[in-house]
């Protein structure tokens, strides 16, 4: 029986290579397209290894023991399983992906026509191990290079609590959006502190916020059942500065708190930060906090004693949210 021939993509994330091999063009299409500004001809060595495969009965290593069950954020049903080394997530009735942290490689293995279900929590994990083998450390968090073009901002919170619209009202009068929901911390190096940047990626708008923020329409009438539809980051070009961008130094962290009738951008305590930070990014199991957990614990440590840490309690006046920003951050 002939082999059959491999499908290759590489990436750079600035500096963290990862290298993916499908059987179906259709696998590496897809990380292409998420990842468009990142494709090279050979990635950075030693780079990360994703290697897929087709399987009608994919079966997690029994070894490795079961430490979670639950709904994923794409509304499958997902185990986790888990060793000081490895980890590993299974997609109920679609496959799993096992990543090997010691060895920088990961597998995933599917059945034929599963894709869908491994766009997002599967290969951000994947996304997270490859980086952090290279000092970046992936944040739940929305990333803006500042108005006056020293540095950028990180804002934080919990899915549901305003940073695509955050970001996107900042964006509008000045502020250049790296991305919404996902960016990269850069560990502090000897000639610089922490460093940040966004994967521009797909942008989960919510009917609300295109109703505070009517310029970003029209938009066609697909509303999900929770009233959200995606938007490529790229789409957006024509009416805000996106597009690829470089790691810049961390100049502040905000973090999102309630809503207010004013603008309130007021300091809050690192210690206070990190705690929400942690709750939000870092998990613990049965097997305890993973070495790469506490890893990523450390440079959110690092990123927040850097840098001025802010409190945000939006009000309703949007075009006026990124002076309040500002002048927080001049201060």
């Amino acid at each position: 029986m002939p082999m059959t021939e491999m499908h290759r993509v590489a990436f750079d994330f600035h500096g963290a290579g990862l290298v993916t091999e499908a059987p179906r063009g259709s696998w590496t299409a897809g990380m292409q397209d998420s990842f468009r500004w990142y494709v090279t001809e050979e990635a950075p060595e030693p780079a990360f290894r994703l290697t897929v495969h087709e399987d009608e009965t994919p079966r997690v290593p029994a070894h490795i023991p079961l430490t979670w069950t639950g709904t994923l954020q794409e509304r499958d049903t997902g185990r986790m399983y888990e060793t000081e080394t490895l980890w590993a997530l299974e997609v109920e009735n679609h496959g799993y992906i096992l990543i090997d942290h010691a060895a920088a490689s990961a597998e995933l293995v599917m059945r034929r026509g599963s894709e869908r279900a491994f766009t997002m929590t599967p290969i951000v994990a994947v996304l997270s191990a490859a980086l952090q083998a290279r000092g970046q450390h992936i944040v739940h968090g929305a990333s803006l290079g500042c108005r006056d073009g020293d540095g950028a901002i990180l804002i934080c919170a919990p899915s549901g609590f305003g940073k695509t619209t955050t970001s996107l009202a900042l964006a509008r009068e000045g502020f250049r959006l790296f991305a919404d929901d996902v960016s990269m911390i850069v560990s502090r190096t000897e000639a610089s502190g922490p460093r940040i940047w966004g994967l521009p990626n797909w942008l989960r708008i919510h009917r609300k916020t295109l109703e505070m923020l009517p310029w970003l329409g029209p938009l066609p009438d697909k509303w999900n059942s929770e009233d959200e539809q995606a938007v490529a980051l790229h789409a957006l070009e024509g009416i805000l500065p996106v597009g690829k961008t470089t790691p810049a130094p961390l100049r502040a962290v905000i973090v999102i708190g309630t809503r207010a009738e004013r603008h309130a951008v007021v300091p809050l305590a690192r210690a206070d930060a990190l705690v929400r930070l942690a709750k939000d990014n870092v998990s613990s199991s049965a097997v305890g906090v993973t070495p790469w957990h506490r890893r990523q614990f450390a440079a959110y440590a690092e990123a927040l004693s850097s840098c001025p840490v802010f409190e945000l309690h939006a009000g309703t006046d949007l075009p006026s949210l990124a002076d309040a920003v500002d002048a927080a951050i001049a201060r």
